[in-house]
């Protein structure tokens, strides 16, 4: 029995064309299908060298598509990866003093996560430099639900009870000062994110990206970059995180390169793994890509 050399992780939109490396080099096809699948070599955790029977290798890109653990532009990204027992914040503070809300200012930013479903949240804290009036603020895709084990999450992290109110052995999605918004589990990729600040015209407001792990298992974390503040349609701050956090302060977030590279393609000794049907590629590029793989071995 052979050993797997790859493992599958979902893709979030049907790119739109392959180019083929190692194993499919040479080989391009134009895609058309919804959905695709990605794959990480296992050969990027456990070394070639010590684990030869897992041996594998990237054979193809999806044309200007980035996988969810590496960064979405250039070659870094702000990045906390799991932890367990976590409450990992990314801040920055936001000068909206002499800002309209009719200028409706915001944050965007790109976003990855892959975390526990329901037990560990992603949320986007706001409040008032120099006031104690915290909220989650909405984001895209984001909800109300309050996390699994919140009880023992409010007890574990007391920040969470300005947006948890404990009741009856649950918990409402309304805390001491503000309202609970978040995200969990997987985002499936990258997502293009926005935050509204309007109710901070006026105002410096401190912005926080936070990570909320319990006490066991997770996923591999989360993951930000490009991120800018935008008044009138326009960014007036931009953050690529290629060198460092800049503007952006966190005692658990780090700027990294990639955690781990997914791909459109892996090879191994005797197979190629594909993630997109052939039944998509136009027919003057669909025999090319079997007869490559065939004709390659290791």
């Amino acid at each position: 029995m052979k050993a797997a050399g790859w493992f599958r992780a979902g893709w979030p939109h049907g790119p739109t064309g392959f180019t083929g490396t190692g194993a499919l080099s040479g080989t391009t096809a134009s895609l058309s299908q919804a959905t695709a699948a990605g794959f990480t070599s296992i050969s990027d955790i456990l070394p070639a060298a010590q684990y030869p029977q897992f041996r594998s290798a990237l054979a193809g890109t999806y044309d200007g598509v980035r996988g969810p653990f590496e960064p979405f532009a250039g070659n870094g990204f702000a990045a906390t990866r799991h932890a367990d027992n976590s409450y990992a914040r990314l801040t920055r503070t936001a000068d909206l003093t002499g800002v309209r809300a009719d200028q409706t200012p915001e944050l965007r930013f790109a976003l990855s996560y892959d975390t526990e479903p329901g037990y560990d949240n992603l949320i986007i804290e706001a409040h008032t430099v120099g006031q104690d009036d915290w909220t989650t603020l909405p984001q895209n895709g984001s909800d109300t639900g309050v996390p699994e084990g919140c009880v023992e999450a409010v007890g574990q992290y007391p920040a969470l009870a300005n947006y948890l109110t404990v009741s009856c052995g649950t918990c409402q999605p309304r805390g001491t000062t503000g309202t609970w918004n978040r995200v969990h589990g997987s985002s499936n990729g990258w997502r293009q994110t926005t935050v509204d600040l309007s109710a901070y015209a006026g105002k410096q407001v401190e912005v926080s990206i936070t990570c909320i792990s319990d006490p066991a298992f997770g996923g591999r974390g989360a993951f930000v970059d490009n991120a800018s503040l935008v008044v009138g349609g326009n960014a007036v701050d931009s953050m690529d995180f290629e060198s460092g956090l800049g503007g952006w302060r966190s005692a658990q977030w780090v700027q990294s390169g990639a955690v781990l590279r997914t791909q459109a393609a892996i090879s191994t000794a005797h197979s190629v793994v594909i993630g997109f049907g052939l039944e998509s590629v136009p027919a003057a590029q669909r025999a090319a890509i079997p007869r490559r793989a065939m004709a390659t071995s290791y």
